[in-house]
């Protein structure tokens, strides 16, 4: 199932509905102000591709420190990185297994089989 409860926090989504539902109920202007976050999501996604790509000199070297990635780039919070990193994916897909060493489709199978239990 897609849509499941995360065990993860996250401040991008919460700050959104929060801010979405502020709006009168006009279509078009919440169309517009959800393209905005739509557009702020991708750019920072493409950000951490560069990132990434600058600290390992473009899959040169070996990824150093998610922390420091995390701190640069203001992701401190799991659920925030984990959207960003899924977006990323999406762009340059394979960029999770060369961060985390392993396929990001195995990790979730493997999360959901834990879920199981």
């Amino acid at each position: 199932n897609i849509f499941q409860d995360i065990l993860h926090r996250d401040t991008f989504v919460k700050s959104f509905l929060e801010q979405v539902f502020q709006l009168k109920p006009n279509l078009s202007l919440r169309s517009t102000f959800l393209a905005q976050f739509l557009l702020i999501l991708h750019r920072k996604a493409l950000t951490l591709i560069k990132y990434i790509e600058d600290d390992t000199q473009k899959g040169k070297k070996v990824f150093k420190s998610l922390r420091s990635l995390k701190t640069d780039l203001d992701l401190t919070v799991e659920g925030d990185l984990n959207i960003i990193m899924a977006l990323a994916e999406k762009i340059k897909p394979g960029l999770h297994s060369f961060i985390f060493g392993r396929p990001y489709h195995i990790s979730v199978q493997e999360r959901d089989m834990l879920m199981t239990f």
